[in-house]
């Protein structure tokens, strides 16, 4: 037992004693690495709210209630009567800080092209809310949706 245990403390010394120990340069520059991007955002399902526009211009905002359905990389959009949203259906994609779509069809150039779900907008999403708009000129475009 004796022998067991000697041999054990041997090739215990011996492992500690033989690490390679840096000295460390207190001028030495140290290259720190960043943090990797958090990850982007999944949604999927029917998100009901609302989508207003507000016209700088005229100092008046419109608003109607809307929804929009995600699926996959997918999203449609129904048109309402009031023309607020005027829709759209086609697919989306996230980056960092904000969210494309891109229709399907083209679209009749007798409104305000702003009104059709298309182009970038920036967002926040916090548990089950989620937020996006768009700023063109002076003119904010914003969907204000819950997760259904």
């Amino acid at each position: 037992m004796k022998s067991i245990f000697g041999l054990f403390l041997i090739i215990s010394v011996g492992f500690f004693y033989g690490c390679d120990k840096k000295q460390i340069d207190p001028n030495e520059e140290v290259e720190l690495i960043p943090p990797p991007p958090p990850p982007l955002p999944v949604i999927e399902g029917l998100y009901v709210g609302e989508f207003s526009v507000h016209y700088a211009a005229l100092d008046t905002t419109r608003s109607d209630s809307t929804f929009v359905h995600f699926y996959e990389d997918n999203f449609t959009n129904p048109k309402n009567l009031s023309l607020l949203p005027l829709g759209g259906e086609g697919t989306f994609s996230f980056d960092s800080d904000s969210i494309a779509f891109r229709q399907y069809v083209a679209w009749p150039a007798i409104y305000d092209w702003h009104l059709y779900l298309s182009g970038k907008y920036a967002y926040t999403i916090e548990l089950g809310h989620f937020i996006f708009h768009k700023t063109i000129g002076d003119n904010i475009y914003k969907y204000d949706l819950y997760y259904e």
